[in-house]
């Protein structure tokens, strides 16, 4: 005896399939990595800028080691996931510039000035120019990435020259041009790093970020 079997209706046959999220992988580290350095780079602008007193430094260290360090390195991590080499490069070496920096201001650098007074600053300068090294290599990669991203590298890059020459000419109105080049470079970090938050959530272009030049 043969039995009926009744054919799977069209309803049933429909497996729902979740929606997809609305931030992109792709923007998402980029978004991180970003936000991490400008947030950390603002609050040690602060300080450069003549705005706060530097006798409230050690306000910068829990960020710096934690969102400018930690969290950068884990988003340099992600962007050598994704392939994208200049993003692992730009954020895991800053991570570790603000690791080093907290660890050479909080630890060392009291010691060193009560041991040699002033003379401590060619240290700090020769600190801040290997740094800006870094900085100046990843500003001439990033030419071809966009113009949002290239102007707050050079930024960061003419931040690190002028807290340099401030440092070895023991020119604290240098550093201070120092750290309104900082100021400026974290305000357009903040903006780049939430338009790929938010250009990545809602899947179009709502900050631009300037095309690449030729």
């Amino acid at each position: 005896m043969t039995t009926l079997q009744s054919e799977p209706t069209a309803a049933a046959a429909e497996i729902p399939v979740p929606a997809a999220p609305s931030s992109r992988p792709s923007s998402a580290y980029l978004a991180l990595g970003y936000l991490c350095f400008s947030t950390t780079l603002f609050i040690l602008a602060v300080f450069h800028a003549g705005l706060v007193s530097f006798n409230f430094i050690v306000a910068v260290f829990p960020t710096a080691i934690f969102f400018g360090g930690v969290a950068q390195f884990i988003a340099g991590i992600w962007a050598y996931s994704q392939r994208d080499f200049l993003a692992a490069v730009t954020f895991t070496s800053f991570a570790a510039f603000w690791l080093s920096y907290s660890l050479y201001t909080w630890l060392f650098l009291p010691q060193l000035v009560a041991n040699f007074g002033n003379s401590v600053t060619t240290a700090t300068g020769s600190f801040t120019l290997a740094w800006g090294l870094v900085a100046l290599f990843v500003t001439v990669a990033a030419r071809r990435v966009n113009r949002a991203v290239f102007a707050m590298l050079s930024l960061t890059t003419l931040m690190y020259l002028f807290i340099t020459i401030g440092q070895y000419a023991v020119a604290p109105p240098v550093d201070l041009v120092g750290g309104v080049f900082a100021l400026a470079a974290a305000l357009l970090g903040f903006y780049v790093g939430a338009a790929y938050l938010i250009n990545g959530s809602y899947g179009r272009v709502v900050l631009p970020l300037g095309e690449p030049r030729s």
